[in-house]
């Protein structure tokens, strides 16, 4: 009789187990069952890609152990490296961007002069990869209630799409870092410009040894591509939120101010007013939606 109910517990155990095993099983493949929707590459192929000068294998750094944004490692060193054109942030949500927490192939070209500046490789970014596994790392329940426990590593998939993790970014040459463009405002025909809109019209500034000039401008217009957003990207009421052009053009100071543009780049991070929420938003980039909404029209 002992042995009987010694034997049954033994199979209700053994069942419990299969049944819990079938659950992560089935959870398992219920979160790898999405849609993809950027597949990540194998390690062995990102180190084939590097090359110098032309793609390297990078990281988030730990702010307590090293400066910058970004590391890649040479001869078992980890060396800052600095990203400029299509970085990973600007697509990614934190969840992804931990310190040594997941791993990026980047393929472009070293700034040679800038990293000469700057006193390490400065890197413009053409594209990215995110190389297998893929981590995440929600944070604490209460600050984002939607948790994931079981979750692709070798994809971003449509979870990570509606839920704004990864919310792809049209990219163009009109952003320019800060760092960049310290770096080009000491080169003669470069400007730093500020619009700030008064509540009937657009005013624009020459800054200019910290000092704000008034301006009048010609040529080829960064309003001509963002129209009515300059009212509320930049107004009086939100002073905490300046933003500013890096141009390069021709400047005539005769009797009143005027500078005439060739080319503007929009200065990284910018803030404008976001529909989707009662405040302003930090962007690093342009969105599909935002392209939709008419934030930016592609004109130059």
């Amino acid at each position: 009789m002992k042995r009987i109910i010694k034997n049954g517990i033994y199979v209700f155990l053994l069942a419990m187990i299969l049944i819990l095993l079938c659950s992560v099983g089935n959870k398992i493949r219920e979160a790898n069952s999405l849609p993809i929707a950027l597949p990540a590459i194998e390690m062995r192929y990102a180190k084939r890609m590097v090359k110098r000068d032309e793609c390297y294998i990078i990281q988030v750094t730990n702010p307590e152990k090293m400066e910058g944004q970004y590391f890649y490692e040479e001869d078992g060193e980890k060396k800052p490296i600095a990203l400029l054109g299509k970085d990973p942030r600007q697509e990614l949500s934190y969840i992804f961007m931990g310190s040594e927490q997941n791993k990026f192939l980047v393929k472009g070209y070293v700034i040679k002069d800038f990293s000469e500046y700057v006193d390490q490789i400065v890197f413009y970014v053409e594209d990215w990869e995110i190389i297998k596994p893929v981590k995440r790392d929600y944070g604490y329940k209460e600050y984002r209630p939607e948790q994931r426990f079981y979750y692709p590593k070798d994809c971003l998939d449509e979870y990570d799409l509606i839920n704004g993790d990864y919310h792809p970014t049209v990219y163009y040459d009109i952003f320019m870092e800060n760092s960049e463009g310290n770096y080009y405002l000491k080169k003669d025909g470069y400007y730093k410009i500020e619009p700030r809109w008064n509540g009937k019209s657009l005013e624009w500034y020459l800054i200019e040894d910290e000092k704000k000039i008034p301006i009048d401008l010609k040529g080829n217009l960064p309003e001509y591509s963002f129209d009515t957003i300059l009212k509320n990207i930049h107004s009086y009421e939100y002073e905490e939120y300046n933003n500013y052009f890096i141009v390069k053009g021709k400047l005539s100071k005769n009797e009143k101010n005027v500078l005439e543009i060739y080319k503007w780049w929009l200065e990284i991070p910018f803030s404008y007013n976001d529909t989707n929420f009662d405040g302003k938003s930090s962007c690093y980039g342009f969105n599909h939606s935002d392209l939709e909404q008419g934030v930016y029209k592609r004109y130059r």
